[in-house]
């Protein structure tokens, strides 16, 4: 078999031929992978004419132009309008109103200095759907218009959680339409107005928080009478149905009320009458009656002024002038007002001789009125709601200047009996807790024949005398306070020093522990011992005789004093235990001792003289990753076998991940990436290496986030908080729903196909 005729060798130039020709088709693609233009940014805001109030949010969807279905959905408010990222190209808007919003159309606006939207005031293109164009780097801002449907004839809407209502006693076919201010408690300026009238309310969808509604222009010859809450039922058809009470619960005409999911939807009833010029007041009238106190000066007869007004908020279009009114300790003042809210304030001229002191509601009785004692309130004016009937008596009190400054006296002494031991001098101590001294107590001291005294403020307290060495308590007894041969009697005030202190030869109650109550100065004083102005109390102890003192039997040292450590642990509201937590006692001249706590999170310093003119602090040692209450606190356990207890806590910091609402702020200094392990090496045919492509731009890398919520400042976020740009529909980048290859990829896609193609060319040239 002879062989065939001798072939030129092409194979290797033929794949050479086709691998530069498919390199050449795939280039421009490689070069759009690469190559991206910066984005554009795409401002959505919102404009209600007539009520910047409103903070309802409306949403709208953003998808390209050529494929409209294929889009995402913002929401946005009059506050918080949204800002999207989007690549250079065409875009599709569309806004979908809540129900009872009517939508007016739209307008391009723009972006002032700070970066927040300006939209003009008229409306470009009445549709719900507006078709942009956007730029590299260039911001477009749409504005829509939208108005609430707030006609007798509209439905309701089903999201109002807010009704304002008005009734007119006396007059139920009173149509006349008033209006009201509606704006957060907190933010007074943000006030939207609505309009209403008997049996067409106002309705309004707020955020949950504290709103207050404020009637406002009333009509010409209406009075406001005040404000009550509504009651909200739901009828059978599921419509919600508004009722008021007869009458107003407030005199104001500012209603405030609290929405939440909780309290659910709330009503405010506005109440109005007619008025007219010589009108009697309904039902009568009111009578106030104005007194004057000198406290220590009876018999001074100084005239002194106060003024009678309306309240600040009263919207009376006939309202009385200012009233003066003369008065003095003999001859207190009477003026006749009609029911309503009123304002008295005592008026006290510059260089007075006179100070206030204050201000409290007195009583009329036989034509004879009286004052308390002390006054209650030194806040003016004194605010009276009058009915018809009405009769209130406030009393003005006033200091003399002159006076000497008044000294604050004992309301607490403490005298020791050591029956049998009418020469001992030994000094005991009781102790008094104190609620707001959080779990501290107030300590006096006294012995026979040196009583303690306290200042204590009116309350109830409980005295405890504590245990003295040599000593054994029998009980106690409340004393009495008597004058001195030729003195006064004491009755108010009395100390040990202008009375005499008067003990039971025997104590009327066993224990150490004795109940006293101290009543305000000049208050009727209670009919159960122990109750007064001034209380005395008497503790009694006899002496221990030799074989019942356990010092003395042994000849050792009195019995040491017990520090005891409790230590919690806060984590995330839980707490327990603080198991292996260090502390170190100091003080009283002792060496530096440490504990600490065991598995129930308690750690004891034993054996400690008592503090005697010293005192102990445990210091605790701080963990990292922990909050301390305390890290320190002292002691002064001075009696022998005095256990006393202190507590730590230490709450666990946490720093819980952001789930919404977040962007990663980029690091100030990146790291490099680092080189990429080299590719193993695959056989391959001899091929000429194609061109080198264009090295590609360095791309940042970022993640799908939502617009950011700028409805605290009602402005959009900077770019760097922007979302993901959206994918275009044309340009260089990738068609919207597709992925765009990275660099690695696309390189691989390249050398695939070329090498494919090479492969191809070999196999034709053998079979030919």
């Amino acid at each position: 078999m002879s062989a065939g005729p001798i072939r030129p060798t092409r194979r290797p130039i033929m794949a050479a031929a086709l691998a530069l020709v498919a390199a050449a088709l795939l280039l421009p693609a490689v070069h759009r992978v690469f190559a991206q233009e910066p984005d554009g940014t795409l401002v959505i805001a919102k404009v209600i004419p007539g009520d910047p109030g409103d903070t309802t949010t409306f949403f709208a969807t953003l998808a390209p132009c050529a494929e409209p279905k294929d889009g995402k959905t913002f929401g946005f408010s009059q506050l918080a309008p949204a800002s999207v990222s989007v690549a250079p190209d065409c875009w599709l808007v569309s806004e979908q109103p809540p129900r009872g919003y009517e939508n007016l159309g739209w307008s391009l606006g723009k972006l002032d200095t700070d970066g927040r939207p300006v939209c003009p005031e008229t409306v470009d293109v009445r549709s719900t759907q507006a078709e942009v164009k956007t730029g590299a780097g260039d911001p477009v801002v749409v504005c829509f218009y939208n108005q609430f449907n707030s006609g007798p004839n509209d439905e309701p809407r089903q999201d109002a959680n807010l009704f304002i209502a008005k009734v007119v006693p006396g007059s139920p076919a009173d149509s006349a339409t008033f209006t009201a201010s509606v704006a957060p408690c907190n933010d007074p300026k943000a006030a939207a107005s609505v309009t209403f009238s008997q049996g067409a309310p106002a309705s309004l969808a707020v955020k949950d928080g504290c709103w207050q509604a404020e009637e406002v222009d009333l009509p010409a010859g209406y009075v406001n009478l005040g404000w009550a809450p509504g009651r909200i039922t739901i009828s059978k058809g599921g419509q919600p149905q508004l009722s008021c009470p007869d009458s107003p619960a407030d005199f104001s005409p500012v209603a405030k009320v609290d929405i939440s999911a909780k309290t659910g939807p709330q009503a405010v009833c506005f109440y109005n009458r007619t008025k007219e010029l010589g009108d009697p007041p309904p039902g009568g009238s009111a009578t106030l009656t104005v007194a004057k106190v000198i406290p220590g000066h009876p018999d001074d007869d100084r005239n002194f002024q106060a003024w009678v007004t309306q309240c600040e908020e009263t919207t009376d279009p006939i309202a009385p002038p200012p009233l003066g009114l003369a008065f003095g300790q003999p001859a207190p003042a009477e003026a006749t007002l009609e029911p309503g809210c009123w304002a008295v304030s005592e008026e006290l001229l510059p260089r007075s001789p006179y100070g206030f002191a204050g201000w409290a509601f007195g009583v009329e009785k036989g034509g004879e009125v009286y004052c308390p004692d002390q006054p209650e309130s030194t806040e003016q004016p004194v605010r009276l709601k009058l009915g018809a009937g009405d009769h209130p008596v406030v009393c003005f009190y006033n200091t003399r200047l002159d006076d000497p400054p008044p000294v604050e006296k004992p309301t607490l002494t403490v005298a020791k009996v050591v029956q049998g031991a009418a020469e001992d001098t030994t000094t005991f101590t009781a102790v008094i807790p104190v609620d707001f001294l959080d779990d501290l107590e107030l300590r006096v001291t006294f012995a026979q024949g040196a009583p303690g005294q306290l200042v204590l403020a009116p309350g109830s307290y409980t005295v405890t005398e504590l245990p003295n060495p040599g000593y054994t308590t029998v009980g106690w007894s409340y004393g009495r306070f008597e004058p001195w041969p030729d003195d006064p009697p004491c009755r108010v005030g009395c100390d040990f020093e202008t009375g005499r202190l008067v003990c039971p030869a025997a104590p009327d109650y066993p224990g150490d522990t004795a109940p006293v109550t101290i009543t305000p100065t000049g208050a009727t004083p209670e009919a159960s011992p122990g109750a007064g102005e001034h209380i005395l109390l008497c503790f009694y102890n006899e002496p221990l005789l030799g074989s019942e003192d356990p010092a003395e039997d042994t000849g050792g040292p009195p019995p040491a004093v017990t520090i005891r450590v409790e230590k919690t642990e806060n984590i995330v509201g839980f707490a327990r235990p603080g198991a292996g937590w260090e502390f170190t006692l100091t003080g009283c001249g002792l060496e530096p001792r440490t504990a600490v706590t065991g598995p129930d999170g308690v750690a004891v310093f034993d054996g400690l003289p008592p503090a005697v003119g010293c005192s102990y602090t445990v210091a605790e040692t701080l963990r990292p990753g922990w909050t301390a209450q305390y890290d320190r606190r002292d002691a002064q356990p001075g009696q022998p076998g005095e256990t006393v207890t202190l507590a730590f806590l230490n709450v666990r910091e946490w720093n819980p991940p952001c789930i919404v609402g977040c962007y990663e702020l980029p690091p100030a200094d990146p790291p490099g990436a680092p080189p990429a392990p080299p590719a193993p090496q695959q056989p391959q045919p001899a091929v000429p290496a194609p061109p080198a492509a264009p090295n590609p731009p360095a791309q940042s890398s970022s993640s799908e986030t939502p617009p950011a919520d700028s409805s605290a400042t009602g402005a959009p976020p900077p770019p760097a908080s922007l979302a993901t740009p959206l994918p275009p529909r044309a340009g260089n980048a990738a068609a919207p729903g597709r992925a765009a290859l990275p660099a690695p990829a696309a390189l691989a896609v390249l050398v695939l196909l070329s090498s494919s193609a090479g492969l191809a060319a070999a196999a034709l040239a053998r079979r030919t």
